[in-house]
């Protein structure tokens, strides 16, 4: 804000803030005179530091603010009470005007008690507006580190500028927070922090449980960092409870919801500076508000989880259901949309900025004929979303821009009047702020379906980070943050990309030139195509990867790298790995564009890895490829769904221009029972102990993987997998071999685990599936093949040589697997011949048409 960063006049030095808040350091341990409240018993020494959680302050006013700290000497404890006694305690709190506190303004006495985990939240007020001040607890003889707060501009003053973090999804990173350290050292009047501040587990249920995961967070002294940084307006999304709750409704059967919600409530208020209005009774937690930052800015807080209507459809990313339409679904409930409705006609700022929690822009994942969306987001709730978007056409309030969050990932995206007309009106400006540290898994269905809904002007799925926006009369400005390594103790931020709104014109443009290290397109060498999915990385000289990224749908990449001389190195299945070298003489953007050359005839090997989010295998596995397709084999690597038996298995798979889609294939399983229940699919029954490349190609690769079955170790099993030039499959032949003196009866297969968004199964003679993981069939194929896709168009398919008397399948939209029981005698061997296909079916009504094809061809 206007005279933003100083105090009295003076440069406010963030460095020696940092020194003073000791967010690294343990309390300071004061003499005689310590203060304590009122009849409250004084913390004893012999407890230990009990400001182990740090300090925070939040929802700044013009007059004052929140401050908050929880007594927590052992703030691990396993009964949630963070090593304190169950009973009350006093703590004085000092706000100053200064860092050494040579001019205190207010003091004041509180008790924490046990009832709210000894979390305190004093309502500080009386301040100045749009002012600098430090303030720290005390509690018996330890003084805790210092924080530093602003208040708002007073209503109705003129304000040059504002600067605010916009931050979400942080999950447990073990202790560092490469973002929240990068944040730390901004210069920021507040952060909006809008949900996922922690992830809920399936064991985080009682009060204790939820105290315990957030106290686990405040360990990490990044985070700490933070919140004395700033004051912090937060409101939370679903992992602070349970992933994807509506309302009263859990994501599945989960025994007493309400009083589930409840523990979580309580927690997340005691762990974060919160006013007493935002206090839960049991349930219930009243968290939407608007705050207001002089004329410039008005901010309007929503809580898109407590009083919504269920999910119409409960699947990660599905064909959107009808339900969607309802014009009686709600996302916010009919009081708190009445609210802010109220509050936007009311508004008199230049901006009005709507911080919530899901992606409010539409977007279709489908692409081909299709409308698929995540019916978590706005998408869902779709009559929602019209009202709100009729209400901003008819009352026009000032420069709306939304801020949201929960999608890990960065995205630019103009809110339009009709998503389905490009030249539509844009009514307001969203921008999506990546994760603190989750990862995005889901960024290749993003990019495939960017050419479908061309109101998304920037996606980024690669890093993580928080926004940086800045705001005057004039302009709104939004730098995306981000860093390398989320995780990383050290480590500096990057400006990933630029994006400004002029006053009176919604719609973001893109600041040229903005931001640091390399970037350019990736290419193939044969036809000049952009390539989407192409993993790049940066090599310095001393032979470290110093950042790593991936192509988007223009081919696009961007690199963080300082100054310096780096190898870049651009990676795809199908392709010739390729390398330039660049110098960078200062920070700035350098653009190196790279050719990569199609694979000649068929290869197999190891050094490369397949392009995208959901790629498992490294550089250690085996690579089969051609110029049509690529698949990855464990060598190495293991999935935690088949632990001990992955190596010889199919983890990666891709037709060229595409990325991966599999979770693995599991070629194959040798099951004294038969595969039944919601399991089924994961079987571990075979292991190979040897993979081996026994020709590297060109005119063909091979690579066999040797072992036996876990159930009866008397059958060797022997897989091999042959690739030729230009097909779009590659051959597999599994040998079981009895070498005992007793027959055998397996159940033998294979299982396909798709991941894409939209998945679904496909099996000849029963259509297209898409029952739900918890109810599996058996099916009769009607010809030996089974299939999976998604809205990818990639349809992957194992296709059987020969007919296999009693061959059955079993399936559910998440994944299938084929079942035939057989006998060996000993001495006798049985053999299983399939194809592992991947094609592009090109977005086609029917997506498994094409294996139905390859099937009938190859007879």
């Amino acid at each position: 804000m206007s005279g933003g960063g100083t105090a009295h006049g003076r440069r406010f030095d963030r460095r020696r803030f940092l020194e003073l808040s000791g967010v690294s350091t343990t309390a300071v341990l004061l003499g005689t005179g310590a203060m304590h409240s009122g009849t409250a018993r004084a913390l004893p020494p012999a407890l230990g530091d009990p400001f182990t959680l740090g300090v925070a302050s939040g929802d700044p006013l013009p007059d004052g603010v929140v401050l908050w700290t929880r007594l927590a000497p052992d703030p691990l404890a396993a009964d949630g009470r963070g090593g304190m006694p169950a009973e009350p305690f006093g703590v004085r709190y000092e706000v100053a005007e200064d860092e050494r506190f040579t001019r205190i303004v207010r003091r004041g006495a509180v008790e924490a008690t046990p009832e709210l985990g000894h979390s305190v939240h004093p309502e500080i007020t009386g301040l100045r507006p749009g002012r600098d001040y430090f303030y720290r607890f005390r509690a018996g003889t330890a003084v805790s580190p210092v924080g530093r707060t602003r208040t708002a501009p007073a209503p109705g003053t003129a304000v040059e500028k504002l600067t605010f973090g916009l931050a979400s999804c942080q999950a447990w990173t073990g202790g560092r927070y490469a973002a929240y350290r990068a944040m730390a050292a901004d210069d920021l009047d507040f952060v909006v922090h809008v949900g996922d501040y922690i992830y809920e587990g399936g064991s985080t249920r009682t009060l204790a449980d939820f105290r315990v995961l957030h106290a686990r967070y405040k360990t990490s002294p990044d985070l700490r960092a933070a919140h004395a940084a700033f004051p912090f307006v937060t409101t939370f999304d679903d992992h602070e409870v349970d992933n994807n709750w509506a309302g009263d409704i859990p994501q599945d059967s989960t025994p007493d919801f309400r009083a589930l919600r409840a523990n979580a409530f309580q927690a997340y208020y005691e762990h974060l500076p919160l006013r007493v209005a935002a206090r839960p009774s049991g349930p219930d937690m009243t968290l939407y508000r608007s705050l207001t930052f002089g004329e410039l800015l008005s901010l309007v807080v929503l809580d898109t989880r407590q009083h919504r209507t269920d999910q119409a459809d409960g699947r990660f990313i599905a064909p959107r259901d009808p339900d969607a339409l309802d014009p009686e679904r709600t996302m916010t409930g009919d009081e708190q949309e009445r609210w802010l409705f109220d509050v936007l006609a009311g508004s008199r700022a230049r901006w009005n900025v709507i911080a919530q929690q899901t992606i409010m822009a539409f977007f279709d994942y489908d692409t081909g004929e299709g409308v698929s969306i995540n019916h978590d987001q706005w998408d869902g709730y779709a009559a929602a979303r019209d009202r709100l978007f009729a209400f901003l056409a008819e009352q026009r309030p000032s420069n709306v821009v939304v801020v949201s969050g929960d999608w890990h990932s960065s995205w630019v995206n103009d809110l339009k009047a009709d998503f389905a007309d490009p030249g539509s009106e844009t009514l307001a400006t969203e921008f999506v702020g990546t994760s603190i540290s989750s990862g995005c898994g889901w960024r290749d269905d993003v990019a495939a379906a960017l050419g479908a809904n061309p109101h998304v002007r920037f996606f980024d799925g690669d890093h993580r980070g928080y926004a940086r926006c800045t705001v005057t009369p004039s302009q709104w400005r939004t730098d995306i943050q981000v860093v390398n390594d989320p995780a990383a103790a050290a480590g500096p931020a990057f400006t990933l990309a630029s994006f400004v709104v002029a006053d009176g014109v919604a719609g973001a443009r893109r600041v040229d030139d903005a931001g640091d290290g390399v970037s350019g397109t990736v290419t193939d060498a044969t036809d000049g195509t952009p390539l989407a999915g192409v993993a790049v990385l940066a090599r310095a000289a001393d032979g470290t990867v110093a950042s790593t990224g991936s192509t988007d749908a223009d081919g696009e990449y961007r690199l963080l790298v300082t100054a310096g001389t780096y190898d870049v190195v651009a990676t795809a299945g199908c392709y010739q790995t390729a390398t330039r070298t660049v110098t960078l003489t200062e920070d700035r953007l350098v653009r190196v564009d790279v050719a990569l050359p199609r694979v000649t005839g068929a290869v197999a090997g190891t050094g490369k890895r397949l392009a995208g989010a959901r790629v498992e295998a490294g550089e250690s596995d085996v690579i089969l490829e051609n110029a049509a397709l690529a698949m990855a084999v464990a060598a190495v690597t293991e999935d935690g769904q088949l632990l001990g038996t992955t190596r010889g298995k199919v983890l990666d798979m891709a037709v060229r221009g595409r990325t991966d889609q599999l979770d693995w294939i599991n070629l194959t399983y040798a099951s004294a029972a038969r595969p039944q229940g919601t399991e089924a699919w994961q079987q571990a029954t075979v292991r190979y102990e040897r993979v081996e490349v026994t020709e590297a190609g060109p005119a063909r690769a091979v690579v066999r993987a040797t072992g036996a079955s876990t159930d009866f170790p008397a059958l060797a099993v022997e897989t091999t997998y042959t690739i030729e030039p230009d097909v779009s499959w590659v051959a597999a032949e599994s040998l079981f071999r009895n070498t005992g003196s007793a027959p055998v009866a397996p159940w033998i297969g294979d299982a396909i685990d798709h991941d894409g968004a939209g998945q679904c199964t496909g099996i000849p003679g029963h259509g297209t599936i898409t029952t739900p993981y918890g109810s599996p069939r058996e099916y009769s194929p009607s010809e030996p093949w089974i299939g999976m896709t998604g809205t990818d168009p990639q349809t992957y398919g194992l296709l059987y040589d020969a007919n296999p008397a009693g061959l059955l399948a079993a399936a559910t939209g998440n994944w299938v697997m084929s079942m035939l029981a057989v006998e060996i005698a000993p001495a006798e061997q049985f053999r299983l011949r399939r194809r592992i296909v991947a094609v592009d079916s090109g977005g086609a009504a029917d997506p498994f048409a094409v294996l139905a094809q390859l099937y009938r061809a190859g007879r």
